[in-house]
């Protein structure tokens, strides 16, 4: 019982800091305003800018903080240019994206074969006879 309590509680934070705090932090406007604070601070610091913002991009899309990856996007654009943007926004996503899978299959897990179980026994029977449609028709989506 201790699990959901604590899910529900780090779900709840996140989506409050999200909506309270990181709205103020992390928009276009901000963005706007210290732009070439900013881009003076990466062509500065090589490195430790690139790094930074990797891990920072790595953090909110492996949390799934709502619209701040998305700020973030751009900001990579708009910082590093399209062509080395792309390259650190492509592989922190992923990186991101394969943190929130693990994060979902080992702390989730129990809590949702426990809430779904009958539900979970029919997707198994439809995904064990129609897989490949399955699989498919979510790569498309």
């Amino acid at each position: 019982m201790r699990r959901p309590a604590l899910l529900l509680f780090i779900l709840v934070s996140t989506f409050l800091l999200s909506y309270i705090y990181l709205q103020e932090i992390f928009n276009l406007d901000k963005l706007k305003e210290h732009i070439t604070f900013l881009k003076t601070w990466v062509n500065e610091e090589v490195y430790i800018s690139r790094i930074s913002f990797f891990t920072l991009y790595v953090i909110f899309s492996g949390l799934s903080f709502p619209f701040v990856p998305t700020i973030l996007t751009i900001a990579a654009g708009a910082l590093f240019g399209v062509i080395e943007g792309v390259i650190i926004v492509s592989f922190a996503s992923t990186v991101g994206a394969c943190i929130c899978f693990l994060l979902s299959r080992y702390l989730l897990r129990d809590f949702i074969n426990n809430k779904f179980e009958k539900t979970k026994v029919i997707i198994d029977n439809k995904f064990s006879k129609n897989g490949i449609y399955y699989l498919l028709s979510l790569r498309l989506i």
